[in-house]
């Protein structure tokens, strides 16, 4: 690491005009602190605390970082998001750190993410590549630990890069950056669900075993505690996916005017709907058992969306609507019967029984159709919970009834062609 700094600060050096005093020095007085330190290890004493010399160094090289990502000359830029990124990938910066350079002594995360954040405005397709990447190195990195409002931060520059890119290749790696950042973080939850699992079976398995060969120790200790392994709080992590869940539902939202897949409108409806329907569908198992996020998310959040959404004209916007009702009613079922029960009605079965809606926007609602009734348990639950509760409207008959009625008015080639393979 001492060698790849080196040679960053060098290039910064060397390639800063005359003109740029200050970030020339800084680079001078960073590479002066780096050649004093005989070996670099950023955790110097037994306690694992960093040294004054390393603190100097730390602060120097942040600094020097900074102007250089202030220059607005690409190539500096470049190289320094280029070692911000590295730093954060092998924990030089990592979530406990603290930026001593700061009088309030924030989070050195909380510094260096707006330092790359300053660099969006230049307008290079280097550049925007380079904070593409430093932001992805932060989320998913286990030692930089960005949460809450300077996560959200990273993920809607993430979107404005992908709204607005320099070429064709940067907005592709942005979504996928947004793609593999969201995964990261809905991911956390499965973890701690199983890590929750083992810590259970674990203690289970002590306590057996405590129980078979000490039951007399066992009971004159009674007041021992036991706490073999550590856990971590998962509140946070369902805190982030929460707020990310409704960033998402709420650009869904946005109003677009007419009906142009290229406007930045649509453009930010359409990617926040397939982000939405590719979290649900990976993680709505999940997701599912934390009934905090359904009620307060899902619910509140989600269904204006779907229902918004599926009065849309343009046909993406409407079919997202449509998948994303059938992953509410392949994952959260037992959860939300009562919604599911309201827009099968006001969605499905209207845009069937409706003769405004276009023979396109119908054929995609017979294909969902074809999807649910390929799946017995589905009809089992609809016609259960539905046509056997006095309480709600007769979904399973309105389905056999509807898709019998569009079946007699086409031939037989029409029909196989609406319900696909």
């Amino acid at each position: 690491m001492e060698m790849f700094l080196k040679r960053a600060i060098e290039s910064i050096f060397n390639e800063s005009p005359k003109k740029m005093t200050s970030l020339r020095e800084s680079c001078q007085k960073t590479l002066n602190l780096l050649a004093n330190l005989q070996a670099l290890n950023y955790s110097i004493n037994d306690k694992g605390e960093k040294t004054e010399a390393h603190k100097d160094l730390d602060a120097s090289l942040i600094n020097t970082l900074k102007l250089a990502c202030d220059s607005k000359y690409p190539r500096i830029m470049s190289t320094a998001l280029d070692t911000l990124q590295k730093l954060m990938d092998y924990g030089y910066v990592h979530g406990e750190s603290k930026d001593t350079t700061n009088p309030s002594e924030k989070k050195l995360m909380d510094t260096v993410i707006e330092i790359v954040s300053s660099c969006l405005k230049t307008p290079d397709d280097n550049v925007q590549l380079q904070i593409i990447k430093a932001f992805l190195t932060a989320v998913i990195s286990p030692s930089c630990e960005i949460h809450e409002t300077t996560l959200l931060n990273v993920i809607g520059i993430c979107i404005n890069i992908y709204l607005m890119p320099r070429n064709n290749t940067n907005q592709i790696t942005a979504k996928a950056t947004l793609t593999q950042m969201l995964n990261n973080v809905f991911q956390r939850t499965e973890i701690f669900k199983l890590k929750d699992k083992l810590i259970e079976n674990f203690v289970h398995q002590l306590l057996l075993d405590v129980v078979a060969k000490a039951i007399d120790s066992a009971r004159t200790n009674s007041n021992l505690e036991l706490n073999p392994i550590m856990r971590h709080d998962p509140d946070v992590v369902y805190l982030d996916c929460f707020l990310i869940f409704r960033a998402l539902c709420n650009l869904s939202l946005k109003e677009v005017d007419g009906l142009s897949i290229g406007s930045i409108d649509m453009q930010t409806k359409l990617l926040s709907l397939e982000l939405l329907l590719s979290l649900l569908e990976s993680y709505g198992s999940f997701l599912r058992e934390h009934e905090k996020f359904v009620s307060a998310a899902v619910k509140k959040f989600l269904c204006p969306s779907i229902y918004l959404n599926s009065s849309s004209p343009a046909p993406r916007v409407f079919q997202l609507s449509l998948l994303l009702l059938y992953s509410l009613i392949t994952h959260f079922f037992d959860h939300m019967k009562h919604e599911i029960g309201i827009f099968f009605k006001k969605i499905y079965l209207h845009v069937l029984e409706t003769s405004s809606y276009s023979l396109q926007m119908k054929k995609m609602v017979v294909q969902i159709m074809y999807r649910l009734c390929s799946n017995p348990q589905t009809l089992v639950d609809l016609f259960v919970n539905y046509d056997c509760d006095i309480s709600y409207a007769d979904i399973f008959e309105d389905i056999v009834k509807t898709i019998s009625q569009i079946a007699k008015g086409v031939n037989e080639l029409d029909v196989q062609t609406s319900l696909g393979p």
